[in-house]
């Protein structure tokens, strides 16, 4: 009788804690995501060298939100953040993501279209829905370079 009523609990628990499957891609009014139907993983600040001129006069520091489509995928996000994040150093280092006019920022669609590469690499294809930068904080600020 016990062991009958545990399992009822769990099931209902179960039940009330599964978002729906089917509308997980759909929108709310304001046309952003639905934190009911998706989950963001908020990623660790990431710093970003600015180049100018190949001399290094900035870092940028990036704050990243991954958009999933089912909130069970978080834990994969969560186990390979580190090696997202030095890949997106790496990749930096490597490539420009410099604005050309403005030293205190990066080129935020640029990376994010990497960045959405390199995670849906790691962990599956359909587990990622967007990647967004959220929040770009300069070292310093410069100046805009002259032409």
């Amino acid at each position: 009788m016990l062991l009958r009523h545990a399992l009822a609990a769990a099931l209902a628990a179960a039940l009330v804690c599964t978002p729906f499957a089917a509308a997980a891609g759909e929108k709310g009014k304001d046309g952003k995501d639905d934190p009911q139907l998706t989950q963001q993983v908020d990623l660790m600040p990431v710093a970003i060298p600015i180049n100018y001129h190949d001399t290094l006069v900035n870092y940028v520091f990036v704050r990243i939100r991954v958009h999933l489509f089912r909130p069970t995928d978080a834990p994969a996000i969560h186990t390979k953040e580190p090696y997202i994040r030095d890949n997106l150093v790496r990749t930096a280092g490597r490539t420009s993501f410099n604005l050309p006019n403005d030293l205190n920022r990066v080129d935020a669609p640029a990376m994010e279209k990497m960045l959405f590469k390199v995670i849906e690499g790691m962990v599956g294809r359909g587990v990622v829905q967007r990647v967004e930068i959220f929040e770009q904080t300069p070292q310093k600020g410069l100046p805009r370079p002259n032409p």
